[in-house]
């Protein structure tokens, strides 16, 4: 069996992208976006190129998209979370309309490498085809439907028959008693009385500044939360 020439070293990677990908992981520089494009058939060997930069974010970027090309871009982005900022990084992967079916093939043979010099990202706008797609709302959406896991169950939800689970709205299927059905533990809306220090420790382990990367609450009697402990590291 042939061995593809892809096979040792699959897409090229410059230093010049490498270096723009690391100033967008610096907090201390301006730069929160880059964008690289994949390399025609016609250029040989496969590669990723340049783009561009800058310090506008997510609109910024849009701008450079054509439908004639495929690119990846990364973003940095920033989260507020229990009063503390938190940055989180999104991986843009576009595929123009007017691209062909051999070439698509292409990105699925290459996906692996290419979205390795982008780790590590949060989350991924996956194979978008449209400016209008790349936009600050659709990566608050994806941020949020990765982490914004909390359930949120209302009475209304439940009339309708769905649950709301981050940003998704899930279908609920009631097995019998309807209306009617008896409230459980799971069902009520529950009432738990957070102590003082634990926002602080959960604060502490968001926070790039501090050393501490592990809270650990646990849950008392009556529905009352303790702060168990927090550290840096494997804690026993």
């Amino acid at each position: 069996m042939s061995v593809s020439k892809l096979t040792e070293k699959q897409i090229d990677i410059p230093a010049e992208l490498q270096q723009r990908i690391a100033d967008v992981r610096d907090n201390s520089t301006p730069t929160d976006w880059v964008l690289a494009s994949l390399s025609a058939e016609s250029e040989g060997a496969a590669a990723l190129r340049v783009v561009g930069s800058g310090s506008s974010g997510v609109n910024e970027l849009r701008e450079r998209l054509t439908q004639d090309n495929i690119f990846y871009g990364l973003i940095r982005t920033t989260e507020t979370i229990d009063q503390t900022v938190a940055v989180k990084f999104v991986l843009i992967s576009f595929i123009g309309e007017a691209i062909g079916v051999m070439r698509k093939a292409l990105v699925s043979t290459l996906r692996g490498d290419i979205t390795a010099a982008f780790d590590p990202f949060h989350c991924e706008l996956l194979n978008v085809s449209t400016k209008e797609e790349v936009t600050l709302e659709a990566v608050t959406a994806q941020l949020g439907a990765m982490f914004g896991g909390e359930v949120q169950r209302q009475a209304s939800d439940l009339q309708a028959g769905s649950m709301r689970i981050g940003q998704r709205v899930v279908k609920v299927t009631d097995k019998g008693g309807g209306s009617q059905r008896k409230a459980s533990a799971l069902t009520e809306k529950q009432a738990v009385a957070m102590p003082a220090e634990l926002p602080a420790a959960l604060a502490d382990v968001r926070s790039d500044a501090t050393a501490t990367d592990w809270c650990l609450p646990r849950i008392r009697a009556r529905g009352r939360g303790r702060g168990r402990g927090r550290g840096r590291g494997r804690g026993s």
